[in-house]
């Protein structure tokens, strides 16, 4: 029966899913001149509230030099909220302000090689960090109400943007092998969204993502 931590060698494969929770956005915005230029206005930290993410990875642990590993790495990440404001003065109908809903939802796939080290395989005990290169495919979704009390009846538009931008993330955490070859996984991911897409002066909104899950080795 093998126990934990017995392989002095790194494996040949190590395959890992797990999935978490987005925590947050760092410092980034969202402009809304990419749905309609009457919604022109600056809307801070959106990204931030519900959001989940799913990974998963094939990696070659240590086939690189100086110990490092290569693998193909995938992330699914999830993004939904609200923003209410109102427009900027001088955007008004008979006097009266133009409140603007927004609801919106981002669905971000990323494909990606990483590179990654770890503290080795003689426990069962194993820390690990790298970096991922790769391409994000970007879905945004959004709803736009606007309400005045001159308009009476709300007007809204639904738009739908697409695009596929290169990314990157920094990933690290924790793995604990339950045998020869089952381990359970902690780690944390921080990964770009390209803001092209979201007319944010084309800077990456940069997402912070936790995951549980384990993976098998051989």
């Amino acid at each position: 029966m093998p126990t934990p931590g017995n392989r002095t060698v790194a494996p040949r494969i190590l395959m890992e899913a797990s999935g978490g929770l987005l925590l947050a956005s760092i410092d980034e915005a969202f402009t809304a001149e990419a749905l309609d230029a009457t919604t022109n206005i600056r809307l801070n930290s959106i990204f931030g509230g519900r959001g989940t993410s799913l990974a998963a990875s094939l990696a070659f642990p240590e086939i690189l030099p100086w110990g490092l590993g290569i693998g193909i790495d995938y992330q699914f990440q999830h993004i939904a909220g609200d923003v209410t404001a109102d427009l900027p003065n001088g955007i008004q109908i008979l006097n009266d302000p133009i409140r603007s809903d927004i609801g919106f939802r981002v669905r971000s796939h990323a494909l990606s090689v990483a590179v990654s080290a770890d503290s080795g395989w003689q426990s069962a005990h194993q820390v690990h960090a790298g970096v991922g290169i790769g391409v994000n495919w970007n879905i945004l979704e959004v709803t736009t109400r606007l309400s005045s009390p001159a308009i009476g009846n709300d007007a809204v538009s639904r738009d739908r943007i697409t695009d596929i931008a290169p990314s990157w993330h920094l990933f690290g955490g924790y793995r604990y092998f339950l045998s020869d070859h089952l381990h359970l996984s902690l780690s944390t991911r921080v990964s770009s969204v390209p803001g092209d897409l979201y007319g944010a002066d084309g800077r990456s909104a940069l997402l912070v993502s936790v995951l549980a899950g384990g993976g098998f080795r051989f």
